[in-house]
């Protein structure tokens, strides 16, 4: 799981995330210092990199991100020059929305005055004119005890189904 320390903007204000490419999504919010101490309180759970290099980079670049070539540079991910963010796990929308990099200050600054749908609201659904991403929805069989437990399956039929998978798979 790999967390980078996002600036919003690049001006004076004293405004950053710590932003999940796990979950797309922020993490936690705060000033510099506040980063600063939860990059060091929780080193396990961030990376292991020196906190205050990468706030450094943060504040020069946009993120703390060093790839490629672990270079910091302003199109890294997250970075000002970068486009923006795709955003999962949202408490107001469905689905992933996309947030513009000029719109992370904002964003930013709604989450910090605890205002998570004003913070959403700075996302956008298909902003290049795309058909929506959907989550691929693969049609799974019930298994045997499912279909057992919603009266589709009598015992006999279950007991068979289990002696069979029990088979296959000794043979394999």
């Amino acid at each position: 799981m790999t967390h980078h320390v996002i600036k919003p903007d690049p001006g004076d204000e004293d405004v950053y995330l710590i932003w999940s490419t796990n979950s797309d999504n922020w993490i936690f919010a705060g000033t510099f210092a506040e980063i600063l101490g939860e990059l060091e309180f929780h080193p396990e759970d961030h990376g292991r990199d020196d906190p205050l290099e990468r706030m450094r980079r943060a504040q020069e670049t946009g993120t703390s991100a060093l790839f490629p070539k672990r270079k910091a540079t302003p199109t890294n991910y997250g970075g000002f020059a970068a486009n923006g963010f795709i955003v999962h796990n949202l408490q107001t929308f469905k689905g992933w929305r996309y947030l513009r990099r000029h719109m992370v200050g904002p964003y930013a600054r709604a989450i910090l005055d605890d205002n998570l749908p004003a913070a959403e609201a700075f996302t956008e659904h298909d902003p290049d004119g795309d058909v929506p991403w959907e989550p691929e929805v693969q049609q799974v069989e019930p298994t045997g005890a499912e279909r057992y437990l919603a009266g589709r399956l009598t015992e006999p039929e279950y007991r068979k189904a289990y002696e069979d998978a029990a088979a296959a798979l000794a043979v394999a």
